[in-house]
């Protein structure tokens, strides 16, 4: 799972990483000088359906 956030939002990098997420700082992400936040987390494969 993937989000992106600007890397001021600091609740949102707070309530995601509360939930597992990892965050990388990406440089340049949204524009020349414009860094972002990408916050990622790995999900289970083990899923089934009914």
């Amino acid at each position: 799972m993937k989000a992106i956030t600007s890397i001021e939002n600091t609740g949102s990098i707070a309530f995601h990483r509360s939930l597992g997420f990892d965050t990388e700082i990406v440089d340049d992400h949204n524009g020349p000088g414009r860094a972002t936040a990408v916050l990622h987390r790995d999900l289970p494969l083990n899923v089934s359906c009914p």
